[in-house]
């Protein structure tokens, strides 16, 4: 039997800084997740959890948003938005 492929997993505020309004990085990386159909879950990270080793270990500046999909690990939100096009 097939294993069914892991979704991508993003980290986003647990708390949004700007109040929900969608200006955190992560908004990039879900929009472009969105414009091509890319089903996704989402990990709710605090301020506190960012700076912890196994976020700093995701992403060296301590900051969201994260990209993990299968082996790959991506904190550049930029890079996974362009990516999520070429897909």
């Amino acid at each position: 039997m097939a294993r069914k492929p892991r979704r991508p997993i993003i980290t986003a505020f647990e708390r949004s800084p700007d109040g929900g309004k969608g200006l955190a990085r992560d908004m990039r990386v879900r929009w472009a997740l969105e414009e091509v159909g890319q089903p996704y879950d989402v990990r709710l990270v605090s301020f506190a959890a960012m700076k912890t080793p196994g976020h700093l270990a995701l992403h060296p500046f301590g900051q969201i948003p994260t990209y993990e999909e299968g082996g790959l690990v991506l904190f550049e939100s930029g890079a996974r938005s362009s990516s999520a096009a070429l897909s």
